[in-house]
């Protein structure tokens, strides 16, 4: 895992001969995540997939958010959650491991809101 992004940027298995095998399609060093990247293996956020035009609109409002793709909002914008240093914390027992990856996050100042009337 990586603390950049909340990125899983590796991760073996054991195939049903037992062979340990990656299963995680990864780029080959953080530079290339923290360069235009396609969010391979990242935490995404606010929002997942487009949003038109970069705008949509909410109880009457419209909001505009920038775009970051061909002037579509992508997975976030520029800023989103793959593009933060999340803290980390891990736990292991004899039996199990587990990471918490936490990140603040608050509330959003860049959609702009346009009232329609």
């Amino acid at each position: 895992m990586l603390t950049y992004g909340g990125v899983l940027h590796s991760l073996t298995v054991p195939d049903t001969a037992g062979e340990a095998g990656p299963v995680v399609r990864s780029l080959p060093a953080l530079a290339d995540y923290t360069d235009k990247n396609p969010y391979f293996g990242a935490i995404v956020g606010r929002y997942a997939n487009r949003i038109a035009h970069g705008r949509f609109t909410l109880d009457g409002t419209t909001h505009h958010l920038p775009a970051n793709d061909r002037g579509h909002a992508l997975h976030g914008g520029p800023d989103g959650f793959h593009a933060r240093i999340w803290q980390a914390t891990g736990d292991r027992t004899d039996t199990a491991a587990a990471l918490r990856l936490t990140l603040h996050s608050p509330t959003a100042t860049w959609a702009s809101p346009e009232r329609s009337t």
